[in-house]
């Protein structure tokens, strides 16, 4: 967390539109963000009252204390679904080091939406309790999540959706077509929004896996149709324990109540109607026109594909068979594995890619067989809401990862990670319940074996990420700029920092960052000329850069600008055009680049790929 950098700061643009959001006010009208005000909100406004300044610092002790949130959460939602203190335990420490590229990117909306959407599983679980509350909850965290990335938001009412009319028990010809048409909503989401910007190898993959996730979770969830009827069950004639499901009145006022408190907020504090459409909807679509880091599934999807109706069949096998203590016992291996086999992927212990075993999420609400005690059937029946949402939170957090597959692929692979761990405690649940008389040497040894198997998948990559942690923070030198400290980096990689900020302190009255590179201001204690920050030029209107060029040319000392090739080529993006204000593909810059391109600059030197220039 404090010993790292990253040269697309990400970190900086988010810090700058705090400290512009805090200073100016009119967010989206006088602050530029493309992300909700939810978001915007919680982080700029405190600092608005209470006077004090986003830095470096401050940014990772906020990120700090959020990721340890998700983590402690995380423990929660498996203490209250698992059986096992050491899958518990396990479970902690895989989702800590998971969300690990969180640190590459400090107060990145990725981290408290992955704290939100850990909130929303945690609410499902508590509807056995609770589900009147637990209901208005999830309705307030999803309008939460709508209002910091619209997709998210999106993706989780998709999620929140199906659970609630899947496990409702009212069957009725309208239920039965609603179902149906979210079902074929969740299926065709994926592919909807991954192809919606144009075809790519990567993308067909990425919607292939996502498809076969999605079908394997409605076959899945469909299966414990024929016990909800009321017909026997799994227990021999008893009716299994009832799954609460969430009140849609509760939800819809819980999510209408935090939407309408958000929305009044930001327009208290400047922001106007057309702003906040432009903020939240407008602009925020427009992102994946930017620029696509691909998703990198090798063609393993095939078996997926082959695999679904297999696992249709191996479904009807288990609602139809009596199932005896060695057919049990087979059910409880095949989950164990699969569970341990999504484990592995989603923690890199494996060469493929996580998200391509997503399909596996399914174990977790795959329904125990015929014959199980009535502890693991009422145990199973009683959460089935819970398992519906967590497996379809896992299935519809994987698309957060497109059209950027960068830091976003942990908070995407979280929801996974947890269907994985429930799916080996279930197994082994189900494992040891199928014993005739007693443990006995055979099974003991099994499930030693399975809890080395397990320590070994979470320890072994947390090992090297924390040696990691400690050899590089120990390698590196304080910071010592402002905004900066217990940052330590490495030696070359500061002395280069402290060069480019002594520079454009000494040098500047204006600074301009081409892309957007706002950790500088702070750095260098050099204002931003507008609160139109942004992490490339191309994502500003042809109006807001022409105000940041008016802003420098008006300056009446040096004017300063600092340039970066970042992490994508600026003939590779799409920008706005100032005549037409529409996204359109160009092969040359505009405006800002264009800007700092005109005679009368000097360059004052280089180090990492950075050049000052100066004018005037």
């Amino acid at each position: 967390m404090f010993s790292l950098y990253s040269d697309y700061d990400d970190e900086g643009y988010c810090i700058y539109m705090f400290r512009e959001l805090a200073a100016r006010g009119g967010l989206y009208d006088r602050v530029f963000s493309q992300y909700g005000p939810f978001y915007m909100l919680s982080f700029g406004l405190p600092a608005r009252l209470f006077g004090f300044d986003w830095t470096w610092t401050s940014a990772r002790f906020t990120a700090l204390a959020l990721w340890i949130a998700c983590t402690a959460l995380a423990g929660l939602i498996l203490m209250m679904l698992c059986r096992r203190f050491l899958v518990v335990l396990l479970g902690e420490a895989a989702v800590f080091f998971l969300l690990e590229p969180l640190t590459w990117e400090p107060m990145h909306p990725g981290t408290p939406s992955t704290l939100l959407i850990l909130g929303l599983v945690a609410c499902g679980v508590a509807m056995r309790r609770r589900p009147r509350t637990a209901g208005a909850a999830i309705g307030i965290i999803v309008a939460a999540l709508a209002l910091t990335k619209i997709n998210i938001g999106i993706f989780m009412a998709v999620a929140v959706a199906f659970a609630t009319i899947a496990s409702s028990w009212t069957r009725g010809p309208v239920q039965r077509k609603l179902r149906l048409i979210l079902d074929v909503a969740l299926v065709a989401l994926g592919p909807a929004l991954i192809l919606s910007y144009g075809y790519a190898p990567w993308k067909a993959t990425f919607a292939c896996v996502y498809v076969t996730a999605a079908v394997a979770l409605i076959y899945t969830s469909r299966a414990w149709d024929r016990n909800d009827s009321g017909k026997g069950g799994r227990t021999g004639g008893a009716s299994p324990v009832a799954s609460p499901v969430a009140s849609p009145v509760a939800m819809a006022t819980g999510a209408a109540a935090a939407g309408a408190l958000v929305l009044m907020v930001a327009l208290a504090t400047g922001s106007s109607p057309g702003g906040l459409i432009d903020g939240i909807l407008l602009r925020p679509t427009a992102h994946g026109r930017y620029a696509n880091v691909p998703v990198d599934i090798s063609t393993i999807w095939v078996f997926w594909l082959l695999a679904i109706p297999a696992t249709r069949k191996g479904l009807e096998r288990l609602a139809s068979t009596k199932g005896g203590a060695r057919f049990r016992r087979k059910v409880a291996a095949f989950r164990i594995l699969g569970g341990l086999i999504l484990l592995a992927g989603a923690t890199g212990s494996l060469p493929a890619h996580g998200i391509a075993f997503l399909p596996l999420s399914v174990l977790a609400l795959m329904p125990p067989p015929k014959g199980s005690s009535n502890e693991i059937t009422n145990r199973a029946s009683g959460d089935l809401f819970a398992h519906r949402l967590l497996v379809a939170v896992a299935v519809l957090s994987t698309l957060q990862v497109f059209p950027v597959a960068g830091a976003q692929v942990a908070p995407g692979l979280v929801g996974a990670l947890l269907c994985a761990l429930v799916a080996v405690d279930q197994g082994m649940a189900e494992w040891l319940s199928a014993r005739e008389q007693s443990i006995g040497r055979p099974i003991a040894a099994a499930t030693l074996a399975l809890a080395v198997l397990l320590c070994a998948l979470v320890a072994v990559p947390a090992g090297r990420l924390t040696y990691t942690w400690i050899t590089r923070y120990q390698a590196g030198e304080d910071v010592s700029l402002n905004g900066a400290d217990r940052v330590r980096l490495d030696p070359t990689e500061v002395t280069d920092l402290r060069w480019i900020a002594s520079t454009l302190h000494d040098n500047c009255a204006e600074l301009v960052t081409v892309p957007g590179i706002e950790s500088f201001y702070m750095l260098a204690r050099i204002e931003p000329p507008t609160g139109y920050n942004a992490p490339g030029p191309m994502m500003l209107k042809g109006p807001e850069q022409q105000a940041i060029i008016d802003k420098l040319d008006a300056s009446e000392g040096p004017v300063c600008a600092l340039t970066h090739p970042g992490p994508f080529p600026s003939t590779a993006r799409l920008v706005i055009d100032v005549e037409t204000n529409e996204l359109s593909p160009v092969d040359t810059p505009k405006l800002l680049e264009n800007y700092v391109k005109q005679p009368g600059w000097r360059l004052l030197g280089e180090r990492r790929g950075y050049e000052v220039w100066v004018r005037g």
